[in-house]
């Protein structure tokens, strides 16, 4: 168990996660934890999460290019990745792994580490499943995200070129 993080008590996951996001990558610091009742500090690295790993996962299938007019790379959501971005367990969907900065995604608000659950209130468990969804959309026509990005979940409009 945490109880302290660079010399401050943490109160709960919450606000362990928030200093942590508020730490500058490279930075090395103290964490005070209790292990088998016994307390002891580590020198702990904070590095940046890179999404493109995360997602590639050991289990992930290879990434879905969907150049067809949106500009943006999925990936499956494996349960591993679900759980390092703390998602409630059972969570599926498709791991937003790369937007093309003028694409049809970008210009909706689509953001790399974005979780797709739904398109046009269609479930996806994968990315195969999201990309057959965004496939069936006709030029000019509009694809509707429900995404879960860190604790909230959006509604993304995104215009297929």
């Amino acid at each position: 168990v945490i109880v302290a993080y660079n010399g401050e008590p943490v109160d709960d996951t919450r606000d362990l996660q928030n200093r942590v996001v508020n730490t500058r990558p490279g930075t090395t610091v103290p964490v005070r934890v209790v292990r088998n009742g016994e307390e002891r500090t580590l020198n702990i690295t904070i590095e940046e999460l890179d999404f493109d790993v995360e997602a590639r996962g050991p289990e992930a299938e290879p990434a879905e290019e969907l150049s067809e007019g949106f500009g943006m790379t999925l990936r499956d959501l494996t349960p591993q990745t679900a759980a390092r971005l703390r998602l409630p367990e059972g969570t599926t969907g498709a791991i937003v792994a790369d937007v093309q900065r003028r694409g049809a995604a970008a210009a909706g608000g689509v953001q790399a580490g974005d979780v797709v659950l739904s398109i046009n209130r269609v479930e996806v468990a994968s990315a195969a499943d999201a990309v057959r969804e965004l496939n069936s959309v006709e030029s000019g026509r509009a694809a509707f995200l429900l995404i879960q990005r860190g604790d909230n979940q959006v509604f993304l409009q995104i215009r297929k070129e």
